[in-house]
Formats: C-alpha cells, structure tokens, sequence
C-alpha cells in the first residue's frame, strides 16, 4: 500500500518552501608554489617535480579537475601534513583511532606475558631476565629490535600458573613488564603485572628509577597535535613531468570539505635538484591511489603494477599493498583437483612463481616416464560385462581413450547453449578458480576454431549433422586447451557448401588455416566424419582411431561399453558428458600437470609483460620498443623469462618465443 502522508511531503516541500536564494560562489584563493625541486631517476627517465605552498589548515585540498594532468604535468597530488589530517578526520573518529594506536601495547604486553608464563614453567616459576632468554621459537618478537625498544622486561619476576593466586599464597604482586616507548604523551604507560593483567597506568617516577627506565613518548596527543595547527599549513605539490614547458601551470585546488577553491601558479622554469625522496614520496601517493581503486575492483594490472611499485619507485620499501593476503580461489575444490590446479599448487608451489628467481642451470632432468602417477586399480570392466558386449556410440570410436568427452546426439539441441550467452560446458572452469568471473570462453574458444555464433547456428539449425562430439585432452579451460570437434554429417552437399562459404574445399587431406587470432587450426573429413581440431596431433590421433576402425578408442573401451549399459544414450538425451578413468588418472598425472603448470607460467609471464609495457607506456607518454627497455628500466623482471623468451610486438602484444602468442 502506498503512504500518502510520506507522498504528500514530497509534494509539498517545494511549493512551502518558496524561491530559493542563490548564493554568490566565492572567488578562488590565489596561491603560489615555492621552493620547487625536481628529480630525473636515471634508471626510468622518469621526472618528478615539488613544490610548496601555504593553504587553509582545516581543509581536505584536492584537484578541482579530473585526470590529474596540468600542462606538462602529470599525475599531480596534493599531500598533506599529517597535522592536518588529524584535524579534518572528526573528533570521534580521531579518538577511535588514537585508541587503536593505544590498544597495539596492550596486545603486545599481554602476548609477552603468555610468552613469560610459559618460560616461568619450565624455569621454577620465575620469569626471564630479559627478552634474551625468550626462545624466538615461542615469541618471535623476542629478537625483534623494535619490540626490544618498546617494551622492558622487569627480571625473574614469580609467575604462579595460575593467576588467581597473586598476590595471595605467598606470592607478591609485582610489575612484569613495561611499555617505554608510549604512543603518545600524556603521561601514562602501558604495565602488564604477574597476575595477568595489562593496566595503562599514569608513568610511576618511583618505579621508574627503580627499574632504572627511559621514557620517551613516541608522539603526541591528538589534542595536544592540534593545539599546534594554525590557520594555515604547509602543503607539498607533486607530479610527473612530461615534456617540455617552463612557463606557468595553473592548477586550481579544492577543498572537499567547504567546496572553497584555490587558484594555484606553479612556475617550472628555475627548478632546484631533488633527490631519491621526491620519487619515493610521489610513487607513495601513486600507489596509494592504486590500491584504493584494486581493493574495490581488483585487476591483473593493477596487482603487477603495486607489485613493481616497489622497485620502480618505492626505493624498495616493505611490501604492505595487502597483495600477500589469501587470493580467492586457492582453496581446494573438487574441480580443482579434477583439473590439476590442486596439484600443480601443492607439488609446484604456483604462487611462489613470481618470486622465484633461482637458475635453472644445475638441475637434473626426469625423462617424465619416470614420474610415477596414479597406481591405483582401476575396475575390471571386461568381467563386469561378462562377456556381453555392451552399448555403443560409433562417433566415440574416434575418440582417444584418455580425452573428456562431450557428446551431443542431437545437434540442434546445442543452439540453446549459443543463445544463452555463457557455455554449458565452460562452466566447469568457474570451478577451477573459485569465482564467477566471465569469461566469455564459448566466443573464444570457436574464434580458436575459426568459426563464430553464427556458423555454428546455421550449421546446427540446418539439420546437415547426424550427431556431433567433442573431446578435450584436459579440463584447463581458462588457461587454455585444445579442442576438437567430430560430427557426422547427415547431408554431406549441404555441408560441402557451408565449407565452401567460409573457405573450406577439398578436405581429404588435413586442412591448415590462420584464424583471425593467429592460431592454426586444422580441418579434415573421412566418409561422413568431419573433423576440426586446434592441434594437429588430435587431429591425426583421431584420423589414425578411424583408419584402424575404432581399436583402442574410448567408444570400444570396456569401461565405456559398460557404463552405456547403466546410462544409455536415449532419445530424450541432450548431451552426454564422460570422464573416463584414463581420463582422470591422466589430468592428475605428472605429464598434464607439469605441462598445465608450463602454460600457467608462461601465460603469468605475457600477461605480466603486458601490464608493465602498460605502466612503461603511462610513465613516458610512448610504447616501450622492445622487451629488453622493460628489463632495463625495471618494468618486467628479467626472471619472467626463466622458461622461454618473451618479445614484444609493435602492438603491444606480448609474445613468447617457446610458446607463441
């Protein structure tokens, strides 16, 4: 039911409130940059200038326009003292945060107590002199040097096993350890007692002395901080410099606070020297705004661009872009073990690639018939069949015994799959990593065949194909597998022609052609089979089954012949999907896995070049000519090309020469 009531004040709220006064927009500031210097890192060539210049303290001062860029300036930021950060984040927030800056001693203090109480144990309930005679085993943070700065330990202080007893049962309450590197000043620290508590405390001068400890406040309060702001502060201007021009830029700043706007000149002509620091700080700003827009949309890009980050611009600082944290899809699925992903993460380490930069040189080489896969027995389908002989698919007598198959004894039945616009049968993949990304696989994988939505569509629909069947050597769809496709044809004239129209003619002979995509795929037809296949050697594997009449096929297996006789192909059957038992002691064998974990590599290599040749193009306003620039200047790291080289094309395309595109 509708609300009046609610209805009848949005009807109302203008009519009652009358013509509204316009306000007149306040004239921008004006403002000026000083001391501006500049730096020109000698291994990118990349220039960054900054300047200074006094604002509105208060104020949240922003780019008025969108895209950053002004002149030959690119990229600029505004960075703020962290004064003024203080001010503008809101009282209550800014108490939420000093609390939480607060709370990191207690947390520490009491994990120190625990690791105390476990020394005292095995020591006659005295706790250790110092944090020396902590095993890092059991408290890391013993041998770190910061920690060892922050806190001291008060030495062999009786630590009951249960902290009840203190101070009763003979045992004296007593400080166990203190914080002598507070976050702020104001006069307390934090102090964790043999009893198990941890209480911030104002600072005690008497056991200071006793103790003989050194206070000394890491900063101050925020209410201290911000008695120290006055009506303005200095801001910092940074950017990238592209190109040439002295003159005057005019940038205008806002403020996302009040909306005021300032009107700045920034005049580039007498420019001191910078050093390291100016682009350490303007790749911190960069990446800060990077990460802010992956940890929303999270991109391949973006992860390899924060990733070089590091190294391009950072001066090699620690790496807290978050990039470590668990990834989705590395979890083991059933789909994941069935494709081998499970594996090749376990047995190869996948996710260590990146920071692998070992030679291969030393090694020794396994021929991989002497890996050993699956041993486990497999049923014995001949006495299962007791001499019967089974059901029987013809079309499947083509295919190899250790491929997945996919069987469509109506042909037309696989238009709803094109007209739904996600793959019935690439919806395994999703499994592989975990995600409903889309992938578009269908569209790619018939490109990869040569074909589109709308062959296929005439194809199916012209009723020419008797039955059709696909089969693939593994389930690694989104990496990338090769597909063949065996169909009998009904009308063989009609099929002819169809050919005929997309190039097609004698096909007696295996066909080679170059798709759109640069990939070969391969053609050929024996009696009513018409065979398709993006690699050769399927291609002739299924050639050779149907020369030899189907011997040693899937389709005369005895594993197959039986199953028919549990789920028989019937009328109403659409598609017929089968993972034969050589199928799967196969996908999970050391030859796919290790050949998955190849292409996996291989495909991590391009896909990274790429998005540096990216980064490589932003940063100098030009495409890179060629892979080794990207090396040089420190865009694609040189170990990338461990397993094969890698080229890049005057399109930006990254090829690998072992591999191809």
């Amino acid at each position: 039911m509708k609300k009046p009531c609610l209805l009848l004040s949005l009807l109302l709220a203008e009519p009652l409130a009358g013509p509204r006064p316009v306000a007149a927009e306040t004239p921008p500031l004006q403002a000026s940059v000083q001391a501006t210097r500049s730096f020109t890192d000698p291994r990118t060539g990349i220039t960054v200038v900054a300047g200074e210049l006094e604002l509105p303290s208060r104020a949240l001062w922003v780019l008025a326009t969108s895209g950053a860029e002004a002149g030959p300036l690119r990229e600029v930021f505004v960075d703020a003292p962290a004064l003024v950060w203080t001010a503008v984040e809101g009282e209550r927030l800014g108490d939420i945060n000093e609390r939480r800056s607060l709370e990191k001693g207690r947390m520490d203090l009491s994990r120190l107590s625990w690791a105390c109480r476990q020394y005292a144990s095995d020591h006659d309930g005295i706790g250790p002199a110092t944090l020396a005679d902590l095993d890092p085993k059991h408290f890391a943070q013993s041998t770190n040097e910061q920690f060892r700065a922050t806190y001291v330990l008060a030495p062999k202080v009786p630590l009951p096993e249960r902290n009840w007893e203190v101070p009763e049962n003979g045992v004296e309450l007593l400080p166990l350890a203190f914080e002598v590197r507070p976050e702020i000043d104001d006069g307390k620290h934090w102090v964790a007692w043999n009893n198990g508590r941890v209480l911030r405390e104002e600072i005690d001068p008497e056991r200071v002395a006793k103790y003989d400890l050194k206070i000394v406040p890491r900063g101050l309060s925020r209410e201290q901080q911000l008695s120290r702001l006055g009506e303005t502060a200095r801001y910092r201007l940074l950017a990238r410099r592209q190109g040439d021009g002295n003159g005057p830029v005019s940038i205008e700043l806002r403020d996302q606070l009040s909306g005021q706007r300032v009107q700045v000149e920034w005049m580039l002509d007498s420019l001191q020297p910078g050093d390291q620091a100016l682009l350490r700080d303007w790749g911190r700003l960069r990446v800060g705004v990077w990460q802010r827009i992956n940890d929303v949309c999270p991109t391949l890009a973006l992860s390899v661009w924060l990733q070089q980050a590091r190294g391009l611009y950072l001066a090699g600082e620690s790496d807290d872009s978050g990039e470590g944290r668990r990834r989705p899809g590395n979890e083991t699925t059933l789909f994941g073990v069935l494709g081998g992903r499970a594996a090749i993460r376990e047995t190869l380490q996948l996710q260590d690639i990146a920071g692998s930069a070992e030679s291969d040189t030393g090694g020794t080489n396994v021929p991989l018939s002497a890996i050993t896969g699956v041993s486990v027995k497999a049923h014995d389908y001949d006495a299962m069949l007791n001499g019967q002989p089974g059901g029987r698919l013809p079309l499947v007598e083509v295919v190899p015994h250790d491929r997945f198959l996919a069987c469509f004894p109506q042909p037309s039945a696989m238009v709803q799959f094109l007209d739904s616009g996600t793959d019935f049968l690439f919806h395994l993949s999703s499994g592989f990593t975990g995600s409903s990304l889309r992938y578009d696989l269908l569209d790619r994988y018939l490109a990869r065949l040569g074909m589109t939505r709308e062959f296929m569509r005439s194809l199916l629909e012209s009723e020419a194909l008797a039955e059709v069947a696909l089969f693939m050597p593994d389930l690694h769809f989104i990496d990338g597998t090769d597909v063949t496709v065996v169909a009998r044809m009904r009308d063989m004239d009609r099929v002819a022609l169809m050919l005929r129209l997309v190039g097609m003619g004698d096909l007696s002979q295996v066909v080679a052609r170059t798709t759109a995509t640069g990939h070969e795929v391969f053609w050929a037809k024996r009696g009513d089979l018409l065979l398709i296949s993006s690699r050769r050697s399927e291609l002739e594997s299924a050639l050779g089954l149907a020369a030899v009449d189907g011997r040693g096929s899937l389709g005369r297996s005895a594993e197959f012949r039986y199953m028919l006789t549990q789920l028989p192909v019937r009328d109403i059957t659409r598609g017929y999907l089968y993972f034969s038992d050589p199928f799967l002691r196969r996908l999970t064998g050391p030859e796919v896995k290790i050949g998955q974990f190849r292409r996996v590599v291989v495909r991590g290599q391009l896909e990274a070049a790429s998005a540096g040749a990216l980064l490589y193009q932003r940063d100098h306003g030009r495409p890179a000519t060629d892979y080794e620039t990207l090396v040089q200047q420190g865009y694609a790291p040189d170990v990338w090309r461990r397993y094969g080289g890698i080229r890049l094309e005057p399109d930006g395309r990254t090829v690998s020469t072992t591999y191809g595109p």
